[in-house]
């Protein structure tokens, strides 16, 4: 899964978003941040990796949150999240 990274796995700020990342390092350092996976903007016709990356968070088919938004929302720039209709 190319465009799919977990959080155990090292993920670039650039290529996931820098939340992932920092989600990612969280986990690594043993804090408390409930499962995810990061999908890159490369993914848009992955739709079977995040089917497989679903089923291997959520085996049980259990409930899911969702994120979603664009590397530009988050920055240190602007920060404009859940402001669009989408």
């Amino acid at each position: 899964m190319k465009f799919i990274r977990f959080a155990n796995e090292a993920a670039e700020a650039h290529q996931f978003g820098n939340k992932g990342l920092r989600l990612a390092m969280l986990t690594q350092a043993g804090f408390n941040v409930p499962a995810f996976f990061a999908v890159s903007p490369e993914a848009v016709d992955e739709k079977e990796d995040i089917a497989i990356a679903m089923q291997r968070l959520c085996p049980d088919t259990a409930l899911v949150a969702v994120r979603s938004s664009s590397l530009e929302e988050d920055g240190a720039q602007s920060s404009f999240a859940g402001q669009l209709d989408s």
